[in-house]
């Protein structure tokens, strides 16, 4: 009986932490898709540049 409703607690939790983390995803893809992405890709390439012209200017030094 005891053991019977543990897994009936375990098994309601696992669902609700199944289900507020889908709701959690679909949020965050939601939300990068309507603000961050754009700036995560100017961030990530401005450091690509950054990195390209420091290595140019050690290629340069040797």
């Amino acid at each position: 009986m005891i053991a019977s409703i543990f897994f009936i607690q375990t098994f309601y939790l696992l669902l609700l932490i199944h289900v507020i983390n889908d709701f959690m995803y679909i949020h965050w893809t939601l939300f990068l898709k309507a603000s961050c992405v754009p700036i995560h890709k100017a961030l990530f390439l401005n450091k690509k540049n950054y990195l390209g012209r420091f290595s140019k200017k050690k290629l340069t030094k040797k």
